[in-house]
C-alpha cells in the first residue's frame, strides 16, 4: 500500500501509494469501519476485541520498502489472550498441507508491500 511495489520488485501505480497512517487505518479502524465492526474491532479500546500482533519494530520508524526484512512478528494475542504462533501455524499447514502450503507464511507477513 505504501511503496506500491509487487512481490516481484515492480512498482504498480505508485500515484495511488498512501501514507504509512493511512495504511495502518486501512488494515485496522477504516476496515472495521467498512465492515460496520468498528463497535467491536479495528482499534484497542475498552469493551472491543483485542486481537493484536506484537512487532519487533515500530512500522512508522522503518523505511516502507525494508518492513518486511526488518520487522518481524514476535507474538499474536486473539480475543485479548497470547496464542501460541508455533501451534497456530501448524495448524494451519495440518487443514490441507498441499492446498494450503504458503499459509502459514502468509498468516505472519503483516504488512504488504504491493
Amino acid at each position: 500500500m505504501v511503496t506500491h511495489t509487487t512481490d516481484s520488485g515492480k512498482v504498480h501505480g505508485a500515484d495511488q501509494a498512501v501514507t504509512m497512517e493511512q495504511a495502518l487505518k486501512a488494515s485496522t479502524i477504516n476496515g472495521a469501519y467498512q465492515l460496520k465492526r468498528d463497535n467491536e474491532i479495528g482499534s484497542l479500546e475498552v469493551g472491543k476485541y483485542a486481537d493484536l500482533v506484537e512487532l519487533s519494530a515500530d512500522l512508522t520508524a522503518v523505511k516502507p520498502e525494508e518492513i518486511t526484512a526488518k520487522v518481524k512478528v514476535q507474538g499474536a494475542w486473539l480475543g485479548g489472550k497470547k496464542i501460541d504462533t508455533a501451534k497456530f501455524l501448524e495448524e494451519i499447514k495440518a487443514i490441507d498441507p498441499t492446498e494450503h502450503q504458503d499459509l502459514a507464511g502468509a498468516a505472519l507477513k503483516v504488512v504488504h508491500s504491493h
